[in-house]
Formats: C-alpha cells, sequence, structure tokens
C-alpha cells in the first residue's frame, strides 16, 4: 500500500508490489496498491491524462475528428435513430443527448423506402444542437445517423 511520508508534494510515493518505470501522479486521490487498481480511483484532479488507452466497461475512449478540424477532441458521441415524413414530405430529427451546439455534429439520412420520382432529400431550416428539420419524400421512413461532440 502506498503510503505519503511528509504530506508536501507526494515525492516519496512509493506503492508496493508496483512494476518499475510506473510513476504515480500526486493529483490522483484514493488508494493504489497495484498498477492494475488505477481503475478504482475516485476522481483525478489534474488537467492530463495520458496513456495508450483509456478502456472501461462500457469501451475505450476515443477521441473524434469533426470536418475540417485539425485537432482531435475527447467526448465524441454517435447517435441513431428513425423517422417518418409528414405528408408535406417534413420530418424532425431529435437527438436523445443534445450536442454542443448546432454546428458540433454531422447527420446523414438513408430512406427505407421507395421514393418514386423523388430524388433530393436534404437538412432544412432550423439547426440546434438537439436536433434539425428535414425535408424528403412524404410519408416515408428515414433511417439517421449524427456523430459529433
Amino acid at each position: 500500500m502506498a503510503t505519503l511520508v511528509d504530506g508536501l508534494g507526494g515525492e516519496e510515493l512509493a506503492p508496493s508490489g508496483v512494476q518499475p518505470n510506473i510513476y504515480f501522479h500526486p493529483y490522483f486521490v484514493g488508494s493504489i496498491t497495484s498498477e492494475k487498481e488505477i481503475v478504482s480511483l475516485t476522481s483525478v484532479n489534474s488537467p492530463v491524462i495520458s496513456g495508450t488507452t483509456i478502456v472501461n466497461g462500457q469501451g475505450a475512449l476515443r477521441s473524434i475528428l469533426l470536418g475540417s478540424a485539425t485537432t482531435n477532441t475527447f467526448g465524441g458521441f454517435v447517435q441513431a435513430g428513425s423517422f417518418t415524413t409528414t405528408a408535406g414530405s417534413q420530418g424532425t430529427i431529435v437527438f436523445g443527448t443534445p450536442y454542443t451546439s448546432a454546428t458540433s455534429y454531422y447527420v446523414t439520412t438513408t430512406s427505407c423506402g421507395s421514393a418514386t420520382g423523388f430524388d433530393k432529400s436534404y437538412i432544412s431550416g432550423t439547426r440546434n444542437a438537439s436536433g434539425c428539420n428535414f425535408v424528403g419524400a412524404a410519408s416515408l421512413r428515414y433511417d439517421w445517423i449524427a456523430a459529433g461532440i
């Protein structure tokens, strides 16, 4: 078990049983008895976490690159669903979890049936963090998928 000798800066933090060349940052809060127990930390109070992979029971944390951005960002997620257009060819895509802004996501649709004589569908009108409006063939079901932050 790691123990802190003077409580000033954590320089003496020396976990027993930990492999050589594994270093612990003094901003970790919780108990660490081996490198495998880092997952049990209660919090990390630091602006930087680095490593090759961050994984939990829900999968790996990965970065996302949106549009013409040149820097990857963490926190991206994907949502999908479906809707049926009205007789007037209107539909609404509503996200279960809003994105950070109207420009922080990309969405695409595909029709789930025959749209005879209709070859254009598009995102139209109001676009906000919680969804967007859509124009397509009348009374037709569309599937959508959105990715963003």
